[in-house]
Formats: C-alpha cells, structure tokens, sequence
C-alpha cells in the first residue's frame, strides 16, 4: 500500500508541476501577446489562469515534498478553479461574452485539481491527523 499511496503522491506532484508549467506558458504567451488562440479571451480569467500558475508549481512542489500544508493548497486551488469555473460558467450561459473554450478550460482544470485532490488525499490526511 505504500507504493500506491507514493505513485499517487508523486503522480499528483508531477501532474501539478507540468500542468502548471504548461500554464504559465501557455497564458504568457498569450497575456504577452505570442500567441493569438483565435476566440475572444477574458483579460481577467487569462490573468488569473496565469498566477494560478505559479500556484500549481508550488502546490505540486509541496505535494512532492509531502508537506503537511500541500493537502490544503490543493484543496484551495481546487475550490477555487471551481468557484471561477462556475463564474464563468454563469457569464457564458447569460449571454457574456465569454468563449466556451474558456467555460471547458476551467472544467478540465476544476477535474485535473479534482483527481489530485482524491489521489493525494489519503496520505496526507494521516500526515495533517499527525500534526494537527
């Protein structure tokens, strides 16, 4: 069992690190004016996309290291891809002028955060159990 929960760990880790690299990248090179990805972007949303980033390197790296805190900043950026997600959601379905690529952007990083979330939450509920 404790491979599992290490494979899982570091799987999660790796998946944050590489998919906030990918990230930061992609949001700027568009932010910066690289890349035009051919719909209408939402200068907010792509700002946050950006510094969320950072935040899912950083999450990933504390995931890694198995520290104790990385289970709640997962659990915060999941909430909060799904509070934006919803956000968004709302403004595409009420007319705004929110793409539908941003709408399923968000719900693939609300799901991406949510299975690591699940993945990594077994472990670290015994390490915070032991700290708290």
């Amino acid at each position: 069992m404790k491979n599992r929960s290490s494979f899982e760990e570091k799987s999660g880790a790796l998946t944050a690190i590489l998919f906030g690299g990918i990230t930061v990248f992609a949001g700027g090179g568009v932010l910066f004016g690289f890349f035009n990805p051919g719909y209408h972007i939402l200068q907010p949303l792509l700002i946050f996309n950006f510094i969320m980033g950072f935040i899912y390197v950083g999450t990933g790296l504390l995931i890694w290291k198995k520290h104790s805190k990385a289970i709640y900043m997962t659990l915060f950026v999941l909430i909060f891809n799904l509070l934006i997600l919803f956000t968004v959601g709302t403004f595409y379905l009420t007319g705004g002028n929110a793409a539908i690529q941003s709408v399923i952007a968000m719900a693939i990083r609300a799901a991406i955060w949510l299975l690591i979330y699940l993945g990594i939450r077994p472990q670290f509920r015994k390490l915070t159990e032991l700290n708290l």
